[in-house]
């Protein structure tokens, strides 16, 4: 992995608070967390002349919470939902790290959070083909994400069903664990362009 970068965070009085250590923005398509990857069986020894095999996939197996993730959502649904959640716990490994050292209130640290999310950023960022993380904003005691969503059928997409991914994923990445136990939320919206609707959800320490 490549050596992390030390980041200085300001408190609202301008004052320098104690250099914290800041992950390098990643690229969801090259990570094998990124995007859910199906194993496919291998060929059986002596199969039927004419008998289509698909090779073995080199990713490996799924891990068990992804498994969920597609039998709530289906392949397509899941692809998109693990490929936007996994650049949301990377950008909130930045927030993390940026309120780590302030002792202030919810509020105060999702705007410093979300400040520090944004640098890393040129916003819109292309997540993969159909998402686009558009915007990164505190809302109060909470910091909150807003996707834009194309190419998929909007009847597949439901806020339960993304949340149902999410709230895992979240609740067991240490830097979003972090962020919700000091009583920061996370709120995500996804604007599906196709239908024009907003799926709007919020996972907060309650949902761990």
């Amino acid at each position: 992995m490549e050596r992390d970068d030390l980041l200085s965070t300001a408190d609202e009085d301008g004052s320098a608070g104690e250099p914290v250590e800041t992950a390098p923005p990643a690229s969801v398509v090259t990570t094998p967390d990124s995007a859910p990857q199906v194993a496919r069986a291998a060929s059986p020894s002596g199969a039927a002349p004419g008998r289509t095999t698909s090779a073995p996939s080199s990713q490996g197996r799924l891990p068990a919470r992804r498994i969920v993730g597609l039998a709530v959502l289906g392949l397509a649904v899941a692809v998109i939902a693990v490929a936007g959640i996994a650049q949301t716990t990377r950008v909130a490994g930045e927030t993390a790290h940026a309120v780590a050292a302030a002792a202030k209130s919810p509020t105060t640290l999702a705007k410093i959070g979300a400040q520090a999310a944004r640098q890393k950023f040129d916003l819109p960022y292309t997540v993969d083909d159909n998402t686009t993380l558009e915007a990164i904003e505190a809302d109060g005691p909470a910091v909150r994400y807003s996707y834009s969503v194309h190419g998929l059928d909007p009847a597949l997409l439901t806020a339960d069903a993304l949340k149902a991914v999410a709230v895992p994923r979240l609740c067991t990445t240490p830097a979003t664990r972090n962020l919700l136990e000091k009583h920061v939320a996370v709120d995500y919206v996804w604007h599906i362009e196709e239908s024009g609707d907003d799926l709007v959800f919020e996972i907060t320490d309650a949902d761990c």
